[in-house]
Parts: C-alpha cells; sequence; structure tokens
C-alpha cells in the first residue's frame, strides 16, 4: 500500500509527539565556601537544658573537609515550567522538635500543602515564621500539641524560629514547581527531568543570600553549573 508524502509527514509528526512533550534535560553541579573558614560557633544553652543539652552547635553554616557546602536551595524559574497550582498533595511535609533542633533544617512544601509541624520534646516550643508573602505566624506549641498543622499558599522561602530556644531555626521553601535541589554534605546538587527552555537559575543559602544565573536547557544534556559561596 502506498502512501502519499503528506500522510507520511503526518504519521511521522504523530509518533514524534511523545518525545518532544517528554523532551527534557538537567542540571547538576557542586556549591563551595569561598574565604576565610569561620569556626562552628557553639550555642549556650540557658533554658531546659535537661533535654536540650548544655550547649548547641550552630547549623546556619555546614562545611565539609574540603569547603562543599551543605543545606544550599537550588531552584529555578521562568516560563514553562511545570506547576503544582490546582494539584493537591495529600501527604503531608513533617517539620520535627527534637533536642531542641528544628529536623530537617531545610524542608520543601508545595502551595497548600499541610506542613506538620511535631514537638518530640514535650516541653514548651513555638512557631515563628519569618514569611512576607505569606502571613507571619507566631503559633506556640506546648507539650500537649504534639502536632500543628499549617499551610502557605504562595511561592517563598523563610525561616521560622523558636522565641523560647533562640537558636532553633528553620528555613521553609515554598516552591509551586519540582524543580529544586539541596545540596548534600558533599556541596553535590541534581536536577532532572526540566523541559527545554532557557531558565533562571537560583542559588540560596541562609546566611550567604542567593546567586543567580541564566541557563539553557537542552534535550538530553545534563548542564553542569558549579559555584562559590562565602562572606564578602
Amino acid at each position: 500500500m502506498r502512501y502519499s508524502n503528506q500522510f507520511k509527514s503526518l504519521i511521522l509528526f504523530v509518533l514524534l509527539i511523545p518525545s518532544l512533550v517528554n523532551a527534557s534535560g538537567g542540571i547538576s553541579g557542586k556549591v563551595t565556601y569561598t574565604g576565610e573558614r569561620l569556626p562552628v560557633k557553639k550555642l549556650a544553652v540557658g533554658i531546659d537544658a535537661e533535654v536540650c543539652g548544655s550547649a548547641i552547635s550552630s547549623e546556619e553554616i555546614i562545611l565539609g573537609k574540603r569547603g562543599e557546602l551543605q543545606n544550599v536551595v537550588v531552584y529555578l524559574s521562568g516560563k514553562g515550567l511545570f506547576s503544582y497550582k490546582g494539584l493537591s498533595q495529600e501527604s503531608p511535609a513533617v517539620l520535627t522538635q527534637e533536642k531542641c533542633r528544628f529536623t530537617p533544617r531545610v524542608v520543601f512544601i508545595s502551595p497548600g500543602q499541610d506542613l506538620k509541624v511535631v514537638n518530640n520534646d514535650g516541653i514548651l516550643h513555638n512557631f515563628h515564621t519569618e514569611s512576607h508573602a505569606n502571613l507571619s505566624l507566631n503559633r506556640a506549641q506546648p507539650a500537649s500539641m504534639r502536632e500543628l498543622i499549617l499551610k502557605f499558599s504562595r511561592s517563598e522561602i523563610f525561616t521560622a524560629i523558636c522565641d523560647v530556644h533562640s537558636w532553633m531555626k528553620s528555613v521553609i521553601v515554598v516552591k509551586d514547581n519540582p524543580y529544586y535541589a539541596l545540596t548534600n554534605e558533599k556541596g553535590e546538587y541534581e536536577i532532572k527531568d526540566i523541559p527545554l527552555g532557557t531558565y533562571v537559575l537560583h542559588f540560596f543559602h541562609e546566611k550567604l543570600g542567593e546567586k543567580k544565573q541564566v541557563i539553557q536547557i537542552k534535550e538530553g544534556e545534563t548542564e553542569n553549573v558549579s559555584i562559590k559561596m562565602g562572606i564578602y
């Protein structure tokens, strides 16, 4: 059976649609600290030492042996990225208060997703958000309130603190798309399955601020973007 050239072109186009729709690339890299290496701060505990311990090590800047920088939030912004908008996230994100620390230090949630704050210490904590796009909250969480359920509707990165224990801090990352990562103990990150296009790549650290650059995602390629961050 013979087919016209137009029909053959139509068949080819239909066969290509899945690959065009699913065409994607990725980004990976490493973030290292530059500048004078700072000693780890020891923070005195003046309250609830029987639960918290006598001293707390600061987690603001966590470095590897060669300056690998942990807990850098890496994310993309721009048009053409898949969005969580209108999708429900059934499983809550969990932030635990244990031994007078927030765990994890950095927590990711999508807009409208439940954030479950769990008090495992059996003492009074409070959850005070330093947010701007979202309404700032200041909620007491006594031992009798083991779980606190919160929601944030707007994309934003902000900190949450405990006013009772001043060293307690967590970074809340509300993102409306899945194109983000957090650097590990080796300073490494990777973001996969990114739609083809040109975007802004952001690097955010709670103490060292933010860096960003324009990046182009090409089909089947993983771009390597490694940077240095420090106190200048």
